[in-house]
């Protein structure tokens, strides 16, 4: 698995980090979309139709809507050989009340025409912010040099919630998060609110920002 995650080289350190995180799920697909391998906790997550599932060894959503997004994201990476693979990212929907479930598509980049011979196409990475460590929100301010209130919806958003539950939360009209949002993207050089959440969770890989700053 950790092959194939040095294949798709592009995930990024906050990505590849939750490799060692025994919380995160990976699934390797192959060029037919068929689910090659999976770790123990993607199995786990599987087995429960906890939001997703594995349907004839087919990666599928347990919405109708979600499976739509999903079967898109992973045509969009599985592609023949010369045409553009990409990765994407998405919420999966599960029972209320467990959080959304955050999903990433990765392409394994094929190197050389018979790519077909190698039987990782892509990776898709799974996390449940439910089961993830709580982030510091000093930390998550001082890491990403957010404001106070910003900092508290980026910790909500990797905690699976939307935009509108969060404004429910932390008792603030939905257009006041859309303008922190629009300020927490600005900031961090981001478009999207998954992007705001890989970040966050990538925190948890990294030293406290008192343990760097003694370090110095």
């Amino acid at each position: 698995m950790r092959t194939a995650f040095a294949e798709a080289k592009a995930l990024g350190q906050s990505l590849t980090a939750l490799l060692d995180n025994a919380r995160a799920c990976v699934i390797q697909l192959g060029w037919d979309g068929q689910i090659v391998d999976a770790s123990d906790h993607a199995v786990e997550l599987l087995r429960r139709n906890d939001g997703l599932s594995d349907s004839g060894g087919v990666l599928r959503a347990m919405s109708l809507k979600d499976d739509a997004t999903l079967q898109d994201l992973l045509a969009r990476a599985i592609q023949p050989f010369g045409h553009l693979c990409a990765s994407g990212s998405m919420m999966v929907r599960r029972s209320p009340p467990l959080p959304r479930l955050a999903l990433h598509v990765k392409p394994v980049v094929p190197r050389e025409q018979n790519h077909r011979s190698r039987p990782v196409a892509a990776l898709v990475l799974i996390v449940d912010p439910a089961a993830r460590p709580g982030m510091a929100p000093g930390d998550v301010e001082a890491a990403l040099g957010l404001s106070p209130a910003e900092t508290e919806i980026a910790v909500l958003l990797a905690e699976g919630r939307t935009a509108r539950e969060i404004a429910a939360a932390t008792g603030r009209e939905y257009s006041t998060v859309r303008t922190h949002l629009k300020h927490i993207f600005a900031k961090l050089g981001v478009s999207r609110q998954v992007e705001v959440a890989r970040l966050v969770w990538g925190l948890s890989s990294l030293p406290a920002p008192h343990d760097q700053l003694s370090r110095k």
